[in-house]
């Protein structure tokens, strides 16, 4: 991703004829706009990801407890901890 942030940045540096990145109002609108959905998309994909480590998380105290590992009321405990990050 970042090496499409640079080949944006590139492109837009060109496209000013060298008289500086921001001389162009609309290749600034266009780069922010550009950064913007980049930091959208990375902010749900780590979403997605800590979605996905809480449910693996979630698995294990059933886990222990199917073996003996944890009484019922500490599964109960664990699961209303994970229940109020998740």
């Amino acid at each position: 991703m970042l090496k499409l942030k640079q080949a944006k940045t590139e492109k837009l540096k060109s496209e000013d004829g060298g008289r500086g990145m921001w001389a162009n109002h609309s290749s600034f609108k266009e780069l922010r706009a550009y950064q913007t959905a980049c930091e959208i998309d990375h902010f749900v994909s780590k979403l997605t990801d800590a979605g996905g480590e809480l449910q693996e998380t979630m698995h294990w105290p059933g886990s222990a407890a199917g073996c003996g590992y944890v009484t019922s009321e500490r599964l109960q405990a664990l699961e209303a901890l994970c229940h109020l990050a998740g």
